[in-house]
């Protein structure tokens, strides 16, 4: 999020990225990457790193850790912005509200456009529903036993963390309750 106010430079709004390799760019046909591309625009203005190169695909698979998979292949990293907050509602509300026009706009378009790939955490939805595939890939439930070993009174817990599912957090009191 981006703080907002009458003397600073930028806008209150919720992010959104994707990781793009060859398949989703290169292979993919202009027409359709054009009809990709306009349709992240109308959701805000977009941010585009450039990634990758031969040192992530190249690092001996015994040396890899648990980094998403998609950072091993990509070239891009697209981020959307733009989501705006409705701020006259309480906190809790106006970010499901944001999260939930994302999820219907910027997630659903990456979904279809590279349902393989995944979306770095920091640049990412925080509220995004896939965020286990998403943030972590094929690694979440390895991660998941990690912390199971090493937090097993689960006293560590950040939003679209591992495990964070497990967890109900209500911004307006401030409680973070464990599902049951």
């Amino acid at each position: 999020m981006n703080a907002g106010g009458s003397h600073t430079a930028g806008a209150m709004s919720m992010i959104s990225s994707r990781l793009l390799g060859r398949p989703e760019l290169s292979d993919l046909g202009q027409d359709k990457l054009v009809e990709y591309a306009k349709r992240l625009v109308s959701y805000g203005f977009v941010v585009i790193g450039l990634q990758g190169g031969p040192g992530p695909a190249n690092v001996d698979k015994n040396m890899r850790g648990a980094l998403l998979p998609a950072w091993r292949s990509n070239y891009l990293h697209l981020m959307s912005y733009g989501a705006k907050f409705n701020q006259s509602l309480v906190p809790q509300d106006m970010l499901k509200d944001t999260s939930d026009r994302l999820e219907e706009g910027a997630e659903s378009l990456w979904r279809e456009w590279a349902p393989e790939t995944g979306s770095y955490m920091n640049e990412g939805n925080p509220f995004n529903s896939n965020f286990k595939k998403d943030f972590y890939g094929s690694y979440y439930h390895q991660l998941l036993k990690v912390k199971n070993k090493y937090d097993q009174s689960n006293s560590l817990w950040v939003l679209s963390g591992v495990g964070s599912d497990l967890w109900d957090y209500n911004l307006n009191s401030g409680r973070l309750c464990k599902n049951v």
